[in-house]
């Protein structure tokens, strides 16, 4: 009994290798190269948070919008082909009093779908832009087609 335990045991021990020299350094080259992108994508994050925290033009303001919404909106297979034109009144903190159909080629789906992302994404930050430019945000026509 005493010979097969000893026999586990050897087997055991030689079974384990130890990483060479050269098998560490690619280890540590891949954690770096890790690390390095997680900070990347940290500082591209905050970035980004900051630039659509209070937009300042009408042009990173849509960029917001339409990031916003491509996270909320997720098509059927049955929309791809079709477009609605939703008109979309937000109050004066960004957030969404209405929306409206201003033309459609059809799908009911569609509106509905885009009418709930646009909710979803909501607020839309608009107290940063010039007051020409917050006019044209808290009432402005959006064109959806999957």
């Amino acid at each position: 009994m005493r010979f097969i335990w000893l026999f586990v045991l050897v087997i055991l021990v030689s079974c384990k290798t130890v990483p060479t020299q050269e098998q560490l350094v690619m280890q540590k080259k891949h954690i770096d190269e890790y690390h390095e992108f997680m900070e990347l994508l940290e500082n591209y994050k905050v970035a980004r948070e900051k630039k659509y925290a209070e937009p300042t033009s009408l042009e990173v303001w849509i960029e917001m919008v339409r990031n916003k919404f491509n996270e909320n909106f997720e098509p059927s297979d049955s929309m791809i082909g079709h477009e609605v034109k939703t008109r979309v009144a937000l109050d004066d903190d960004g957030f969404v009093k209405s929306t409206s159909v201003v033309s459609s080629s059809g799908h009911p789906e569609l509106f509905n779908a885009a009418s709930d992302a646009i909710r979803n994404s909501a607020p839309f930050p608009v107290s940063g832009l010039s007051e020409k430019n917050r006019r044209v945000a808290q009432n402005v026509t959006l064109v959806f087609a999957p």
